[in-house]
């Protein structure tokens, strides 16, 4: 398996730890939690570095970015410093939407990418 096929995997890994921590949780329990909000930042550290190192390989990352327009790709990685070296400043409402909202589709294009991947 190519290295950065292992990358999908591992986002999609990091992409379920998340959303399983947020199953049932109210915006409201995320704010009052700091251990939850402590593990999903985690889970989504291990996304956004993956992400970060599968778009070092130039032409797998074009692909991606050509298939699935509708994510905002490079976003998410410009993302990975804000998490990693301004968590303390983040809007938390900000990360439990992007976890909630946002990161189901982008697991979503990142299963079919592995599938198609397996398929070929």
């Amino acid at each position: 398996m190519k290295k950065s096929h292992r990358r999908l995997e591992l986002i999609g890994e990091y992409g379920q730890i998340a959303q399983d921590f947020l199953t049932g949780k109210t915006l409201e329990e995320w704010n009052e939690d700091i251990k939850l909000r402590y593990a999903a930042a985690h889970a989504l550290a291990g996304i956004v570095e993956n992400l970060k190192e599968y778009a070092k390989d130039a032409e797998a990352f074009q692909k991606l970015l050509n298939q699935y327009p509708e994510i905002p790709w490079n976003l998410v990685i410009r993302f990975r410093d804000k998490l990693i070296h301004h968590y303390e400043m983040m809007d938390q409402e900000a990360i439990y939407e992007f976890v909630t909202q946002q990161l189901p589709e982008l697991l979503k294009a990142i299963r079919e990418i592995i599938s198609d991947f397996y398929l070929d």
